[in-house]
């Protein structure tokens, strides 16, 4: 062989095998790409890609209309778009868009919480000269890591520093420089204790800066963060040996040389932080603090919010959604989190919630209460910080619902009505602004219910309801619903007054009793004295209840002797005990009794927990809880228990692919079971009108659908549906290309303790999924703050499950009339991240039906909801997808729920087994692909029982579907498509090139090893093999 013909031999020998690994790397990053479609699309801000052709596309087939315009045009193809409708178009956008900033900023000024102010350090003078400090304030949080809207879109977002030269501050544009150049040390790390880093400075870093400082010093603004985010939960011990939410060593040398410098007239420190952090250092002089303002993740447009609370602009009205406790560590709930092992097999993990009932404030205000009582042994050592006597103000910094204003109120309660046939409370509270300022008020009423523990555990307060001032635009003037969408609000000006009206639900006073009615279970009124309260905090309105009952010795939370009113507290009378009035579901009618025996670990192994109980604290605190793992518990986690029972359907009972001529949107009006009329008058049974409905999808399709990428379905013109995950904002792209706007974090919004901005914040949401043709949202999210280092924390609601009902509730309904699909998460009791992925989680039935089911009963069962998603962990030893008792028992039993349930991502999630998730309320696998493991086990089934699965997966799919934005634009008469994503056609073209590549250069090679297997040698033929 020549020496060109080994070389090319070499050549193309090597690029085959080369060009093999890229194709084998292709074809693997295409399957992948090809399960993860939807979060591809996301990515690329590809929403839904139906293609409607005939019917007419008007107003009349826009069935959820935006506040911004006429959009039948977003359902036109762009060809058929005229330059008119296609300015209009954009001009819709942009003015959503600006409306928004606006709706942010004003968020902000309602939500940030107002800690501390000396003084009346604050507000600024406008034209303050002003230094910032710490490293958050180079690198400010927009928000923790969770998917969603981003937060640095298209250079839209609004630093700190900007927001604030905006409102005419003059900084310190030197340091400030210096701050943003510094290279990032803030990190995080999964484990609970673990390398998280909050990266604070060195304080020597502003040495070369301290001659500036007092040329900018009529304040100085110390901003200081904490983050965690989606698997990453706060450290208990970080890389500095510290509670991740303590002040560390960096952060307090860089306060104490601001003091020390005796440049500045006033430090402020802004807590960029969705978590409550350890503040016992504020009061402590050697810091040298004026004020405090908590400000949450502020997202996009949050920080011009800040600036106008600074500047005085905006007057502070949020409160605390968290009990601050001095010593993060101290609540019975941190006896049990974080990193939990079977000792039989180490891989399974469990958490055990054995402090029932009492988390957050319903354990720190109860216990205060006892103490005051003199009962339950609650003044005993145990759970104290300090080994002594257990005192509240030692234990407590900041009462949940806390927080100040620049102006002074006054609350006076009205004549409380009940209403028999609404079953509710109307309260009314006269505000009035005893200040020299204008601002606005929150309300909160609290109740207390009698505690009589053979029936159930009662925390000694409750929140029942809130609202806040609507105020007027100018002083003098009449209020008006208009202020809600002025960029100012409505102010109670000085010497103003307000009757807020306040509704309250009586069963929001009842109490799981898990041995009412002869041990079936239900809701309760348990026997004795009712009352409720207005309060400034949960604190304040215990003490206002307890001085109603004559009871001495309350206090403040800084330990000083409480001047309480009791007239803002009121005793609703001595009820007798009934355990009848909530014994069926107010929702659907059916029996609401014990389900969860499962989900408590003693519903395995009898005696291995004791609930914390009020009645005897000392004995019942909270230890670490050790479980042993059986084979039926492991058998259970591992998943794949389902089997076809007795009375599953025969094979044949279904026969899929039978046209009968209706289509999609003909099913709008049909309501999910019952009767109904029709457009003609005439009365028709639903299920009979689902089943030929669900007749006509064929198998292949069926199947399809429980993909969240799902395509548009042909045989009955049903459209794609087009989702995106977003508790703080949905992940898409509007129309004009620009991402959706990305808002304060949840807990910020729950702050603002409005109802009016809750929907407002939920319209908003809606209107961008509109334009960015998005029908379902995997949000907002619903768990609870069991513990104050969550990593999520930041977007969810609250530490109380009432309170989360309650905003739930407001925003979710709002996006339900706008025809959004809210996959409310994660159900249910998600409540850390550590060992998400599958750990077990036990809690008594009481205790998750008032607290990690209740923000969902809010959203799904008030609200309506059409969406919720799972959990990646197990709710007892079953995993959260495949719960019949919550899925089935609950959802849809007991709280009506009708709409999509999704899986948090199952991509190889093997525990989240496709038929048992399917067979128990599963409706789609979210970012994963079950179609070739789903038909194989149809196939193989000897009944249709999971057929039947797949029929009424699909019927919770079109029914949520039909009431979504994904109906928009379709008529009667229509056609739907939707052709594949571009990127799909592109990666198969890829591959195929690659392919070819692949097969000339493998013939090349071959051609040339041939050519050198034989050679001519004196007019013989010689075989030589190459070396």
């Amino acid at each position: 062989m020549s020496t060109r013909s080994i070389r090319f031999k070499r050549l193309f020998g090597g690029l085959a095998a080369l060009l093999a690994l890229v194709l084998a790397i292709a074809i693997a990053c295409t399957k992948l790409c090809f399960d993860w479609a939807m979060l591809v699309d996301l990515k690329l801000g590809i929403s839904s890609s139906n293609t409607i052709t005939g019917g007419v596309i008007d107003e009349n087939s826009v069935y959820y209309k935006s506040a911004f315009g006429d959009i039948s045009v977003l359902y036109l193809s762009e060809k058929d778009r005229t330059a008119e409708q296609k300015a209009e178009l954009e001009r819709m956008q942009r003015e959503l868009i600006a409306a928004e900033k606006a709706f942010c900023e004003r968020e902000a000024e309602e939500g940030d919480v107002l800690l501390k102010n000396e003084d009346g350090a604050l507000p600024l003078a406008v034209g303050s000269k002003v230094t910032l400090f710490g490293y958050t304030a180079g690198h400010p949080i927009y928000r923790s890591s969770s998917g969603g809207a981003s937060p640095n879109a298209e250079g839209r977002t609004i630093s700190l520093a900007q927001a604030l030269r905006d409102e005419g501050f003059q900084l310190n544009e030197t340091l400030q420089s210096a701050l943003e150049a510094t290279p990032a040390d803030r990190r995080v790390s999964s484990p609970v204790n673990g390398n998280s880093k909050v990266g604070e400075l060195n304080v020597g870093f502003y040495d070369p800066y301290k001659s500036d400082f007092s040329a900018y010093g009529d304040a100085a603004i110390v901003v200081l963060g904490r983050t965690g985010g989606e698997g990453i939960d706060l450290n208990t011990k970080d890389a500095d040996g510290l509670s991740q939410l303590a002040l560390h060593r960096e952060e307090a040398d860089l306060l104490r040389m601001i003091r020390d410098s005796g440049a500045f007239e006033h430090t402020v420190v802004l807590l960029n932080s969705g978590y409550p952090m350890e503040l016992g250092w504020l009061f402590e002089a050697e810091y040298g603090v004026d004020a405090c303002l908590w400000i949450g993740d502020p997202g996009m447009y949050g920080f011009a919010g800040v600036a106008d609370l600074l500047s005085g602009a905006a007057n502070p009205s949020g409160h605390l959604t968290d009990t601050y406790a001095a010593n993060s560590l101290s609540s019975p709930a941190m006896q049990n989190f974080g990193d939990f092992s079977f000792a039989q097999d180490t891989s399974y993990k469990y958490i055990v919630q054995a402090e029932g009932i009492y988390t957050g404030y319903k354990y720190y205000e109860t216990r205060y209460e006892d103490c005051i009582l003199g009962q339950g042994g609650a003044d005993s050592s145990v759970g104290s910080t300090d080994k002594d006597a257990w005192d509240y103000a030692e234990e407590v910094v900041f009462p949940f619902g806390y927080g100040l204003s620049y102006t002074q109120f006054t609350q006076t309660l009205g004549e409380i009505v009940y209403d028999e046939e609404s079953d509710s409370y109307t309260v009314p509270v006269t505000v009035k602004n005893v200040g020299t300022l204008p601002g606005k008020c929150a309300v909160q009423i609290y109740a207390q219910v009698p505690y009589v523990p053979a029936v159930a555990e009662t925390e000694a307060i409750r929140l029942v309801g809130f609202g806040k001032t609507l105020g007027t635009l100018t002083e003098g003037g009449e209020a008006e619903t208009a202020a809600l969408d002025s960029r100012e609000g409505g102010m109670l000006w000085p010497g103003e007054e307000e009757v807020v009206k306040i509704t309250i639900d009586r069963y929001l006073m009842t109490s799981y009793s898990q041995s009412a009615r002869e041990g079936k279970g239900g809701y309760v009124l348990a026997g004795g004295e009712y009352f409720l309260a207005a309060g400034e905090n949960a604190h304040d309105a215990l003490n206002n209840i307890l001085a109603l009952k004559g009871a001495v010795g309350m206090t403040d939370e800084r330990g000083q002797p409480f001047a309480a009113d009791a007239g803002r507290a009121v005793s609703l009378g001595e009820f007798a005990y009934d355990e009848t009035s909530y014994s069926a579901s107010p929702y659907t009618g059916a029996a609401v009794e014990n389900k969860l025996g499962k989900q408590d670990a003693n519903g395995w192994q009898s005696g291995s927990v004791t609930y914390l109980s009020r009645s005897d604290w000392k004995g019942t605190y909270p230890e670490k809880i050790t479980l042993a793992l059986s084979d039926a518990m492991k058998r259970e986690m591992d998943g794949g228990t389902y089997s076809a029972g007795a009375d599953a359907e025969p094979k044949g009972t279904y026969k899929q692919g039978t046209y009968a001529g209706i289509d999609f949107i003909s099913m709008r009006d049909v309501p999910f079971t019952g009767t109904y009329t029709d457009e003609d008058g005439v009365e028709r049974d639903a299920d009979e009108m689902w089943e030929k409905f669900l007749d006509q999808i064929p198998l292949n399709d069926l199947i399809a659908n429980t993909t969240n990428g799902n395509a548009a379905v042909a045989s009955i013109n049903a459209p794609r549906a087009g989702h995106g995950d977003g508790p703080d904002g949905i992940q898409g792209t509007l129309e004009i290309g620009l991402s959706a706007t990305c808002y304060n974090s949840e807990i910020v919004a729950a702050s603002t303790f409005n109802p009016k901005m809750l929907a407002m914040r939920g319209d908003f949401e809606a209107e961008d999924a509109l334009f960015a043709r998005q029908a379902v949202v995997w949000g907002p999210g619903a768990n609870m703050h069991r513990t104050p280092f969550g990593g999520r924390n930041f977007e969810y609601y609250s530490e109380c499950g009432y309170h989360g009902y309650l905003c739930a509730y407001y925003q979710v309904n709002a996006m339900r009339e706008k025809g959004f699909i809210t996959c409310v998460k994660h159900f249910v009791g998600n409540d850390q991240e550590t060992n998400r992925t599958g750990v077990a989680t036990f809690n008594s039935e009481q205790a998750w039906r008032e607290g990690p089911m209740k923000i969902f009963e809010g959203a799904i069962a008030k609200a309506g909801s059409l969406g919720v998603m799972t959990s990646f962990s197990l709710i007892g030893c079953t995993p959260a997808p495949s719960c019949r008792a919550t899925n089935l028992g609950i959802l849809r039993e007991e709280w009506g729920f009708c709409g999509i349930n999704i899986t948090d991502s199952s991509y190889q999630m093997e525990y989240m087994d496709s038929v048992d998730c399917i067979m128990n309320g599963t409706t789609t696998f979210c970012l994963d692909n079950r179609e070739s493991d789903l038909k194989k086990r149809e196939a193989r089934s000897a009944y249709d029982d999971i057929l039947g699965g797949l029929r009424s997966a699909n019927k919770q799919f079109y029914y949520a579907l039909l009431r979504s934005g994904a109906s928009n634009g379709i008529a009667e008469g229509a056609k739907v498509s939707s052709g594949d994503s571009w990127w799909k056609s592109a990666m198969i073209s890829a591959d195929v090139a690659l392919g070819a590549c692949l097969l000339a250069a493998a013939g090349l090679y071959a051609f040339f090893l041939t050519r050198g297997k034989t050679r001519i040698v004196k007019g013989g033929r010689h075989d030589q093999t190459d070396l």
